[in-house]
Protein backbone atom coordinates (compact mmCIF):
# COMPACT_ATOMS: atom_id res chain seq x y z
CA UNK A 1 0.00 0.00 0.00
CA UNK A 2 1.38 3.41 -1.04
CA UNK A 3 0.41 6.59 0.80
CA UNK A 4 -0.24 10.05 -0.62
CA UNK A 5 -0.57 13.16 1.52
CA UNK A 6 -2.22 16.31 0.12
CA UNK A 7 -1.91 19.74 1.71
CA UNK A 8 -5.39 21.32 1.53
CA UNK A 9 -4.64 24.23 3.86
CA UNK A 10 -5.99 26.94 1.55
CA UNK A 11 -9.42 25.40 0.98
CA UNK A 12 -11.43 28.33 2.32
CA UNK A 13 -15.15 29.00 1.89
CA UNK A 14 -14.66 31.98 -0.46
CA UNK A 15 -12.72 30.05 -3.06
CA UNK A 16 -10.83 31.61 -5.95
CA UNK A 17 -8.59 30.03 -8.58
CA UNK A 18 -6.16 27.91 -6.53
CA UNK A 19 -8.87 26.90 -4.07
CA UNK A 20 -11.20 25.79 -6.86
CA UNK A 21 -8.34 23.86 -8.46
CA UNK A 22 -7.76 22.03 -5.16
CA UNK A 23 -11.48 21.41 -4.63
CA UNK A 24 -12.24 19.98 -8.09
CA UNK A 25 -8.96 18.11 -8.45
CA UNK A 26 -9.48 16.27 -5.16
CA UNK A 27 -13.10 15.52 -6.03
CA UNK A 28 -12.03 13.86 -9.28
CA UNK A 29 -8.92 12.19 -7.83
CA UNK A 30 -11.19 10.41 -5.35
CA UNK A 31 -13.10 8.84 -8.21
CA UNK A 32 -9.93 7.48 -9.79
CA UNK A 33 -7.92 6.32 -6.77
CA UNK A 34 -5.69 3.34 -7.61
CA UNK A 35 -6.52 0.33 -5.45
CA UNK A 36 -3.07 0.22 -3.86
CA UNK A 37 -3.07 3.86 -2.67
CA UNK A 38 -4.24 5.44 0.57
CA UNK A 39 -4.69 9.22 0.75
CA UNK A 40 -4.45 11.65 3.66
CA UNK A 41 -5.74 15.22 3.42
CA UNK A 42 -3.96 17.65 5.75
CA UNK A 43 -5.69 20.86 6.79
CA UNK A 44 -5.71 23.53 9.48
CA UNK A 45 -9.38 24.29 8.85
CA UNK A 46 -12.50 22.23 9.47
CA UNK A 47 -13.59 21.38 5.92
CA UNK A 48 -13.72 17.62 5.48
CA UNK A 49 -13.23 16.62 1.84
CA UNK A 50 -14.09 13.00 2.64
CA UNK A 51 -17.56 13.49 4.18
CA UNK A 52 -19.42 12.91 0.90
CA UNK A 53 -17.22 10.07 -0.30
CA UNK A 54 -17.71 6.35 0.20
CA UNK A 55 -14.04 5.54 -0.10
CA UNK A 56 -12.21 4.05 2.87
CA UNK A 57 -8.87 4.80 1.25
CA UNK A 58 -9.24 8.56 1.92
CA UNK A 59 -8.78 10.08 5.36
CA UNK A 60 -8.98 13.71 6.47
CA UNK A 61 -6.54 14.92 9.14
CA UNK A 62 -7.02 18.31 10.78
CA UNK A 63 -3.65 19.46 12.13
CA UNK A 64 -4.24 21.98 14.92
CA UNK A 65 -1.94 24.99 14.98
CA UNK A 66 -3.14 27.88 17.20
CA UNK A 67 -0.70 30.46 15.75
CA UNK A 68 -2.25 29.72 12.30
CA UNK A 69 0.60 31.50 10.49
CA UNK A 70 3.40 29.33 9.07
CA UNK A 71 1.22 26.21 9.35
CA UNK A 72 2.86 24.62 6.31
CA UNK A 73 6.44 25.23 7.41
CA UNK A 74 5.99 24.19 11.05
CA UNK A 75 2.85 22.11 11.68
CA UNK A 76 2.86 20.18 8.42
CA UNK A 77 6.63 19.73 8.70
CA UNK A 78 6.08 18.16 12.12
CA UNK A 79 3.49 15.79 10.64
CA UNK A 80 5.97 14.84 7.92
CA UNK A 81 8.58 14.14 10.61
CA UNK A 82 6.22 11.87 12.55
CA UNK A 83 4.07 10.23 9.83
CA UNK A 84 5.66 10.70 6.45
CA UNK A 85 3.68 9.45 3.38
CA UNK A 86 5.34 8.01 0.29
CA UNK A 87 4.35 11.09 -1.68
CA UNK A 88 3.44 14.58 -0.49
CA UNK A 89 1.47 16.79 -2.91
CA UNK A 90 1.18 20.54 -2.39
CA UNK A 91 -1.42 21.99 -4.82
CA UNK A 92 -0.45 25.57 -3.94
CA UNK A 93 3.23 26.11 -4.67
CA UNK A 94 4.70 25.71 -1.17
CA UNK A 95 6.30 22.57 0.23
CA UNK A 96 6.98 22.30 3.98
CA UNK A 97 10.59 22.38 5.08
CA UNK A 98 10.39 18.72 6.11
CA UNK A 99 8.97 16.54 3.33
CA UNK A 100 9.42 13.13 1.66
CA UNK A 101 12.63 13.21 -0.39
CA UNK A 102 14.23 9.78 -0.44
CA UNK A 103 14.02 8.12 -3.88
CA UNK A 104 15.66 4.95 -2.51
CA UNK A 105 12.65 4.52 -0.22
CA UNK A 106 10.17 5.61 -2.93
CA UNK A 107 9.50 8.86 -1.07
CA UNK A 108 8.89 12.00 -3.14
CA UNK A 109 7.34 15.45 -3.01
CA UNK A 110 5.42 17.10 -5.84
CA UNK A 111 3.76 20.49 -6.15
CA UNK A 112 1.69 22.67 -8.45
CA UNK A 113 3.09 26.05 -9.47
CA UNK A 114 0.22 28.08 -10.87
CA UNK A 115 2.23 31.09 -12.03
CA UNK A 116 5.32 33.20 -11.39
CA UNK A 117 3.46 36.50 -11.35
CA UNK A 118 5.16 37.81 -8.21
CA UNK A 119 8.55 37.46 -9.91
CA UNK A 120 7.49 39.20 -13.12
CA UNK A 121 5.26 41.92 -11.63
CA UNK A 122 6.57 42.64 -8.15
CA UNK A 123 4.75 45.99 -8.11
CA UNK A 124 1.39 44.17 -8.26
CA UNK A 125 2.03 41.93 -5.25
CA UNK A 126 2.64 42.51 -1.56
CA UNK A 127 6.08 41.86 -0.12
CA UNK A 128 4.67 38.83 1.76
CA UNK A 129 3.29 37.37 -1.48
CA UNK A 130 6.62 37.91 -3.23
CA UNK A 131 8.56 36.25 -0.42
CA UNK A 132 6.15 33.33 -0.24
CA UNK A 133 6.39 32.67 -3.98
CA UNK A 134 10.18 33.00 -3.90
CA UNK A 135 10.47 30.46 -1.08
CA UNK A 136 8.03 28.13 -2.81
CA UNK A 137 9.93 28.26 -6.08
CA UNK A 138 13.26 27.65 -4.34
CA UNK A 139 11.95 24.59 -2.48
CA UNK A 140 10.26 23.22 -5.60
CA UNK A 141 13.33 23.63 -7.77
CA UNK A 142 15.52 21.64 -5.38
CA UNK A 143 13.12 19.15 -3.76
CA UNK A 144 10.09 18.51 -6.00
CA UNK A 145 10.25 15.34 -8.06
CA UNK A 146 7.56 16.66 -10.42
CA UNK A 147 6.00 20.09 -10.83
CA UNK A 148 2.50 20.47 -12.23
CA UNK A 149 1.65 23.65 -14.16
CA UNK A 150 -1.74 24.63 -15.65
CA UNK A 151 -0.51 25.90 -19.03
CA UNK A 152 2.40 25.78 -21.44
CA UNK A 153 2.76 29.53 -20.89
CA UNK A 154 3.50 28.92 -17.20
CA UNK A 155 5.92 26.15 -18.13
CA UNK A 156 7.83 28.58 -20.37
CA UNK A 157 7.88 31.21 -17.61
CA UNK A 158 9.28 28.72 -15.09
CA UNK A 159 12.06 27.72 -17.46
CA UNK A 160 12.87 31.25 -18.62
CA UNK A 161 12.51 33.31 -15.44
CA UNK A 162 13.07 30.80 -12.62
CA UNK A 163 15.58 28.48 -14.34
CA UNK A 164 13.59 25.26 -13.84
CA UNK A 165 14.46 22.04 -15.61
CA UNK A 166 11.97 21.13 -18.33
CA UNK A 167 12.04 17.43 -17.51
CA UNK A 168 10.55 18.10 -14.07
CA UNK A 169 7.49 19.92 -15.40
CA UNK A 170 4.15 18.33 -16.32
CA UNK A 171 1.38 20.44 -17.89
CA UNK A 172 -2.00 19.51 -16.34
CA UNK A 173 -4.61 21.91 -17.79
CA UNK A 174 -7.39 22.87 -15.39
CA UNK A 175 -11.04 22.10 -16.05
CA UNK A 176 -14.58 23.42 -16.02
CA UNK A 177 -17.69 21.70 -14.72
CA UNK A 178 -19.80 21.73 -17.90
CA UNK A 179 -22.70 20.13 -16.04
CA UNK A 180 -22.89 23.40 -14.12
CA UNK A 181 -21.49 25.92 -16.62
CA UNK A 182 -23.41 25.84 -19.90
CA UNK A 183 -25.63 28.13 -22.00
CA UNK A 184 -29.38 28.49 -21.68
CA UNK A 185 -29.79 28.86 -17.92
CA UNK A 186 -32.80 30.56 -16.36
CA UNK A 187 -31.85 34.15 -15.59
CA UNK A 188 -34.83 35.60 -13.76
CA UNK A 189 -33.87 34.47 -10.27
CA UNK A 190 -30.29 35.70 -10.60
CA UNK A 191 -31.37 39.09 -11.94
CA UNK A 192 -33.80 39.52 -9.06
CA UNK A 193 -31.30 38.37 -6.43
CA UNK A 194 -28.63 40.86 -7.54
CA UNK A 195 -31.04 43.56 -8.72
CA UNK A 196 -29.76 43.51 -12.31
CA UNK A 197 -32.29 45.64 -14.15
CA UNK A 198 -30.18 46.70 -17.16
CA UNK A 199 -28.05 44.74 -19.65
CA UNK A 200 -24.57 44.30 -18.22
CA UNK A 201 -20.95 43.45 -18.89
CA UNK A 202 -19.43 41.07 -16.35
CA UNK A 203 -16.05 40.71 -14.68
CA UNK A 204 -15.43 37.74 -12.35
CA UNK A 205 -12.33 37.49 -10.17
CA UNK A 206 -10.61 39.00 -7.21
CA UNK A 207 -10.48 42.75 -6.81
CA UNK A 208 -6.74 43.29 -6.60
CA UNK A 209 -3.86 44.98 -8.36
CA UNK A 210 -2.88 42.29 -10.86
CA UNK A 211 -6.41 42.21 -12.29
CA UNK A 212 -5.81 45.67 -13.78
CA UNK A 213 -9.36 46.86 -13.14
CA UNK A 214 -8.73 50.65 -13.37
CA UNK A 215 -8.09 50.26 -17.12
CA UNK A 216 -11.42 48.47 -17.55
CA UNK A 217 -13.31 51.01 -15.42
CA UNK A 218 -11.80 54.00 -17.21
CA UNK A 219 -12.37 52.47 -20.66
CA UNK A 220 -16.00 51.79 -19.75
CA UNK A 221 -16.48 55.36 -18.54
CA UNK A 222 -14.73 56.72 -21.63
CA UNK A 223 -17.00 54.79 -24.03
CA UNK A 224 -20.23 56.71 -23.58
CA UNK A 225 -22.08 54.67 -26.20
CA UNK A 226 -21.47 51.46 -24.25
CA UNK A 227 -22.10 52.85 -20.76
CA UNK A 228 -25.35 54.40 -21.99
CA UNK A 229 -26.67 50.91 -22.85
CA UNK A 230 -24.96 48.71 -20.25
CA UNK A 231 -23.93 48.46 -16.60
CA UNK A 232 -20.54 47.08 -15.54
CA UNK A 233 -20.85 44.31 -12.94
CA UNK A 234 -17.83 43.20 -10.90
CA UNK A 235 -18.21 39.86 -9.10
CA UNK A 236 -15.44 39.07 -6.65
CA UNK A 237 -14.11 39.71 -3.18
CA UNK A 238 -11.55 42.38 -2.45
CA UNK A 239 -8.08 41.16 -1.65
CA UNK A 240 -7.74 42.14 2.00
CA UNK A 241 -4.33 43.69 1.21
CA UNK A 242 -5.67 45.69 -1.73
CA UNK A 243 -6.20 49.41 -1.13
CA UNK A 244 -5.86 51.03 -4.51
CA UNK A 245 -6.81 54.69 -4.77
CA UNK A 246 -6.89 54.56 -8.59
CA UNK A 247 -9.48 51.77 -8.51
CA UNK A 248 -11.64 53.58 -5.95
CA UNK A 249 -11.65 56.82 -7.95
CA UNK A 250 -12.45 55.06 -11.24
CA UNK A 251 -15.22 52.99 -9.66
CA UNK A 252 -16.90 55.99 -8.02
CA UNK A 253 -16.97 57.81 -11.38
CA UNK A 254 -19.26 55.11 -12.79
CA UNK A 255 -21.99 55.91 -10.30
CA UNK A 256 -25.03 53.63 -10.66
CA UNK A 257 -23.60 52.10 -13.85
CA UNK A 258 -20.95 50.29 -11.81
CA UNK A 259 -22.01 47.35 -9.61
CA UNK A 260 -19.62 45.71 -7.13
CA UNK A 261 -21.34 42.50 -6.02
CA UNK A 262 -18.62 41.13 -3.75
CA UNK A 263 -18.02 37.39 -3.58
CA UNK A 264 -20.63 35.44 -5.54
CA UNK A 265 -21.20 31.77 -4.54
CA UNK A 266 -20.60 29.22 -7.27
CA UNK A 267 -24.24 28.19 -7.47
CA UNK A 268 -25.02 31.71 -8.77
CA UNK A 269 -22.09 32.15 -11.15
CA UNK A 270 -23.30 30.16 -14.21
CA UNK A 271 -26.54 32.14 -14.52
CA UNK A 272 -24.64 35.37 -13.85
CA UNK A 273 -22.37 34.54 -16.81
CA UNK A 274 -25.29 33.56 -19.04
CA UNK A 275 -27.10 36.82 -18.31
CA UNK A 276 -24.12 38.95 -19.33
CA UNK A 277 -23.94 40.57 -22.73
CA UNK A 278 -20.16 40.09 -22.60
CA UNK A 279 -17.44 38.94 -20.21
CA UNK A 280 -14.49 41.30 -19.65
CA UNK A 281 -11.15 40.31 -18.09
CA UNK A 282 -8.30 42.90 -18.17
CA UNK A 283 -5.79 40.97 -16.03
CA UNK A 284 -2.09 41.79 -16.32
CA UNK A 285 -1.00 38.22 -15.63
CA UNK A 286 -2.57 34.77 -15.14
CA UNK A 287 -1.46 31.20 -14.67
CA UNK A 288 -4.63 29.89 -16.30
CA UNK A 289 -7.70 32.13 -15.86
CA UNK A 290 -10.59 29.92 -14.69
CA UNK A 291 -13.27 32.63 -15.12
CA UNK A 292 -12.38 32.90 -18.81
CA UNK A 293 -13.06 29.19 -19.41
CA UNK A 294 -16.26 29.40 -17.38
CA UNK A 295 -17.43 32.28 -19.57
CA UNK A 296 -16.62 30.31 -22.74
CA UNK A 297 -18.54 27.31 -21.38
CA UNK A 298 -21.59 29.54 -20.89
CA UNK A 299 -21.31 30.88 -24.46
CA UNK A 300 -20.55 34.45 -23.41
CA UNK A 301 -18.55 36.62 -25.87
CA UNK A 302 -15.35 37.56 -24.07
CA UNK A 303 -12.97 40.52 -24.17
CA UNK A 304 -9.71 39.61 -22.43
CA UNK A 305 -6.14 40.81 -22.08
CA UNK A 306 -3.70 40.17 -24.88
CA UNK A 307 -1.40 37.89 -22.85
CA UNK A 308 -0.01 34.55 -23.95
CA UNK A 309 -1.80 32.39 -21.37
CA UNK A 310 -5.24 33.67 -22.37
CA UNK A 311 -4.45 33.13 -26.05
CA UNK A 312 -3.56 29.56 -25.10
CA UNK A 313 -6.57 28.64 -22.96
CA UNK A 314 -9.18 30.29 -25.22
CA UNK A 315 -7.64 28.86 -28.41
CA UNK A 316 -7.98 32.41 -29.74
CA UNK A 317 -11.76 32.43 -29.26
CA UNK A 318 -12.02 35.88 -27.69
CA UNK A 319 -11.46 39.54 -28.47
CA UNK A 320 -8.04 40.60 -27.21
CA UNK A 321 -6.78 44.02 -26.09
CA UNK A 322 -3.37 45.02 -24.64
CA UNK A 323 -3.84 45.21 -20.86
CA UNK A 324 -2.26 48.67 -20.52
CA UNK A 325 -3.98 50.40 -23.47
CA UNK A 326 -6.99 52.42 -22.36
CA UNK A 327 -7.73 53.43 -25.97
CA UNK A 328 -7.75 49.83 -27.20
CA UNK A 329 -9.96 48.67 -24.36
CA UNK A 330 -12.43 51.46 -25.01
CA UNK A 331 -12.78 50.61 -28.69
CA UNK A 332 -12.84 46.86 -27.98
CA UNK A 333 -15.82 47.33 -25.67
CA UNK A 334 -17.83 48.61 -28.64
CA UNK A 335 -16.86 45.64 -30.80
CA UNK A 336 -17.65 43.00 -28.17
CA UNK A 337 -21.19 44.34 -27.59
CA UNK A 338 -22.23 45.67 -31.01
CA UNK A 339 -20.53 43.46 -33.64
CA UNK A 340 -23.26 40.80 -33.89
CA UNK A 341 -21.51 38.55 -36.43
CA UNK A 342 -18.32 38.46 -34.37
CA UNK A 343 -20.30 37.87 -31.18
CA UNK A 344 -22.20 34.96 -32.71
CA UNK A 345 -18.95 33.26 -33.74
CA UNK A 346 -17.57 33.54 -30.20
CA UNK A 347 -20.82 32.29 -28.66
CA UNK A 348 -20.97 29.19 -30.85
CA UNK A 349 -17.32 28.19 -30.47
CA UNK A 350 -16.99 28.89 -26.74
CA UNK A 351 -18.76 25.81 -25.30
CA UNK A 352 -16.93 23.52 -27.77
CA UNK A 353 -13.57 24.85 -26.60
CA UNK A 354 -14.56 24.61 -22.92
CA UNK A 355 -15.42 20.92 -23.35
CA UNK A 356 -11.71 20.28 -23.92
CA UNK A 357 -10.99 21.31 -20.32
CA UNK A 358 -11.97 18.50 -17.96
CA UNK A 359 -11.30 18.14 -14.22
CA UNK A 360 -11.43 14.38 -14.75
CA UNK A 361 -8.60 14.58 -17.29
CA UNK A 362 -6.63 16.86 -14.96
CA UNK A 363 -7.03 14.36 -12.10
CA UNK A 364 -6.11 11.34 -14.20
CA UNK A 365 -2.95 13.00 -15.48
CA UNK A 366 -2.04 14.05 -11.95
CA UNK A 367 -2.44 10.47 -10.69
CA UNK A 368 -0.41 9.19 -13.62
Amino acid sequence: MYTLGIDVLISRKEKTGVEWYTHYLIREMKKNTPENWRVFLYSLYGEDFTKDLKNDNWQWKQLAWPPRRFWTQFRLSYEMFRNRPNVLFSPHNLLPWIHPHSPKKSEYSVTTIHDVGALLHQDLYSLDDFRRQSVGLSLAKVHAEKIFVPTKATEKDLIKYADFSEDKIVVTPLGVDIARYHPGLNLENIKQKYNLKRPYLLYVGRIDAKKNLPVLLEAFEDNQEVNKDFDLVLAGSRNFKFKDEEFEIAYKKLGKKGRLLGYVPEEDLPALYCGANAFVFPSMYEGFGLPVIQALACGVPSLVSEISVLREVTHGNALFAPPTSLENWSSALSKIVYDNNFRETLKQRGPCIAEQYSWEACAKKTWQ
